[in-house]
């Protein structure tokens, strides 16, 4: 895959994942998997299948927005996840959703 061809992904990307996490206050996680060479974004908490080995999830502190260069480092959390917890996390947001 080329430099551009990686930008233009990237690109698209941020509008349609990270933007809104950013702008949104409704938009609580945002994760970051690895996906062939590449990073995979998507809102929300990944499913087990959806991942490689581990993932990245930003977790919004509060459902404010926008998130800015001033309050990012108090209203952003990171998790570092792996697979197999991940079924565990699954299960618990299947089941908080109903």
């Amino acid at each position: 895959m080329t430099t551009a061809s990686k930008a233009a992904l990237f690109t698209a990307a941020r509008r349609k994942h990270i933007e809104p996490f950013f702008k949104d206050k409704d938009v609580s996680f945002i994760t970051f998997t690895g996906a062939g060479d590449g990073v995979q974004v998507i809102n929300g908490i990944p499913t087990p299948a959806s991942i490689g080995r581990k993932a990245i999830i930003a977790v919004k502190v509060h459902k404010i927005a926008p998130i800015t260069e001033e309050n990012f480092a108090r209203e952003i959390a990171f998790v570092e996840i792996f697979k197999n917890p991940l079924e565990c996390l699954s299960c618990i947001a299947q089941v908080t959703r109903r």
